[in-house]
Formats: structure tokens, sequence, C-alpha cells
């Protein structure tokens, strides 16, 4: 499933963790025609390695016709840190459990800011599941 522009979205679990941490958690939010805009809890918390308030709200696969076969994964909360100030980006997972009680897991390679929005983008690809399991918009 993918999220569109104006649909809102209903509770739903979501994982984050780097550096061996795991935590899952329950939360909700919306998306509105306006964009998604990403709170960086880094900002407030730069040594915080794992975090269970996160809702899904984009889940995008790149062009394979162009060779790119990684997925954007956008939420509405992360630690995780963009690329940027000649820093890497934080790595990691995000994982929640689909609508059949499947464990999705999407290994986080790179971060990044999208340019002229407050959108911060998950790039990577899953580990176990898929983006239609990925439960934007589920409960």
């Amino acid at each position: 499933m993918y999220q569109r522009a104006g649909q809102y979205l209903s509770r739903l679990c979501v994982s984050f963790s780097f550096r061996n941490s795991f935590k899952m958690a329950c939360s909700s939010g919306s998306a509105d025609a306006g964009g998604i805009s990403t709170e960086p809890v880094y900002f407030s918390d730069t040594y915080l390695f794992s975090y269970d308030e996160a809702v899904v709200m984009k889940v995008e696969e790149r062009n394979a016709e162009s060779g790119d076969t990684s997925t954007v994964v956008v939420t509405d909360k992360t630690i995780m840190h963009p690329q940027g100030g000649g820093q890497p980006s934080d790595q990691g997972v995000i994982s929640t459990k689909a609508a059949d009680g499947t464990d999705v897991v999407f290994q986080v390679v790179q971060v990044s800011k999208a340019k002229g929005s407050a959108e911060i983008q998950h790039v990577g690809n899953f580990v176990n599941g898929s983006s239609e399991l990925m439960p934007v918009g589920q409960q």
C-alpha cells in the first residue's frame, strides 16, 4: 500500500532501531495535501538509539528501470540523522507488523532530507516483508 496526499492514517506500530537496540510500540498521525513533515527527534536527544512512536507516512519504491532497487520510507518522526555537513547519515532498522501478522523489517542504509521540504527519507531495502506489507494507514 502507498500513502496518498490527503489520506488520513490510522493507528499503527513502527519501530526505529540502530546500533543493536530494538523497541516497538504504537502511535498515530496524518498527512495532508501540503506534504509530509518529519519531526527530527534527534535534535532533542542525539543519544537516543531506539524510538517507539513513529507513524509510516509514505512507502515509495525507486525506479527499478534505472537500476535503483531501493525503497524510500518516510515517517512522521525520526531518530535517524540525515547526511549533511560532512557527516554520514545514520543507518539502522525500521520494523513493524503487517496486518496479517508478518514481521516487516526495513534496513535503512541512508537517511536524507528532501530538498525544499521537511520530509526526512529513509532509504534502504526490505530484509523481511515488502513495501506491500508496510502498513501505511493500517491498524
